[in-house]
């Protein structure tokens, strides 16, 4: 994921959200929860102040696409 070059294995591993629901969350095709949501900013380090203010580089994302979280920039002074 991202800058981290984490695979989709191992963010489930670290979020305990499962393989195949993290790839449809991540596909867009479904929600995450709240708590999902969380593990994920929390395992990326990824600032929720980044996330609200904009999440993506280079300018606003469309209204028409979800956000992905391959997208967002990761924080290397948050560690797991």
């Amino acid at each position: 994921m991202g800058d981290l070059r984490w695979s989709r294995k191992r963010l489930s591993e670290v979020t305990g959200i499962s393989r195949p629901s993290l790839s449809n969350k991540l596909n867009g095709d479904v929600e995450f929860t709240y708590a999902e949501l969380v593990a994920v900013i929390d395992a990326l380090g990824v600032a929720w102040e980044e996330l609200l203010a904009n999440p993506f580089r280079g300018g606003p994302a469309p209204f028409t696409s979800p956000p992905r979280l391959k997208d967002l920039p990761s924080r290397r002074d948050r560690r797991l």
